[in-house]
């Protein structure tokens, strides 16, 4: 949860994402993921409340340029995932910067929903 004194409360939450679907594009889950599929759910009841909810997909793949919902692995999170876009959930993704010093936050890409 993040909170400022001048803005609504804005619900966040990060998913790692380390799996390849295709060339450059990574995908999540990497497994069945019930547990993935509330979160959504969830994210969507705060911005029904008036709140802002936002899932961010932290992209660990150099070679990603896009990311998507892994629907052949689990059809009920990817159409989570784009039930709570539709109900107004931000879904942002971003390619990690892994070096031997740090893990930095990159460029965006794009979700293909």
């Amino acid at each position: 949860l993040l909170t400022d004194p001048d803005r609504c409360p804005c619900y966040v939450e990060v998913k790692n994402v380390t799996m390849g679907a295709e060339p450059a594009v990574a995908a999540f889950p990497d497994s069945v993921s019930k547990r993935a599929a509330k979160h959504m759910a969830e994210l969507s009841v705060q911005v029904a409340q008036g709140h802002r909810a936002v899932v961010f997909f932290l992209v660990s793949r150099g070679d990603a340029r896009a990311m998507r919902p892994a629907e052949e692995i689990d059809p009920t999170y990817a159409e989570a995932l784009r039930s709570a876009a539709a109900e107004g959930v931000e879904v942002l993704a971003y390619r990690a910067l892994i070096d031997s010093s740090a893990v930095t936050i990159g460029e965006r890409v794009p979700v293909v929903l």
